[in-house]
């Protein structure tokens, strides 16, 4: 597959960067939880950035290992068996993402300006 394809689709990074800088965090994971965990998909392909998708195929193989072997413990219980368990945990998680991704890109925007203030 030809990656120059993809990427004329994809926004430019400095439009991502400054999607992820702009974020918030707690408003994400509030939107993954009540709309749908694959919310993430789209956060992941604006921001230009393969957290958000982790994030899910993350929750989803925990769903399917917690149920392959049967664990009954009431923590994996809830996460792999409930209905919204698996949105809870992509919320929370894309939550830490987007918290994790805004803080590299404001510590990125600013070593950036740190070096044109230098020249």
């Amino acid at each position: 597959m030809n990656l120059a394809r993809i990427q004329k689709f994809l926004p430019s990074k400095d439009i991502a960067l400054e999607r992820r800088k702009r974020t918030k965090p707690w408003l994400l994971g509030i939107l993954v939880v009540l709309l749908s965990p694959l919310l993430t998909f789209i956060y992941s392909y604006r921001q230009r950035t393969w957290d958000y998708i982790l994030v899910w195929v993350s929750i989803f193989l925990f769903r399917l290992v917690c149920q392959f072997l049967e664990l009954k413990l009431l923590f994996f219980h809830f996460f792999a068996y409930s209905k919204y368990g698996a949105w809870i945990g992509c919320g929370i998680f894309a939550f830490f993402a987007a918290q994790d991704n805004k803080k590299k890109s404001t510590e990125t925007t600013k070593s950036t300006e740190d070096s044109r203030n230098k020249l």
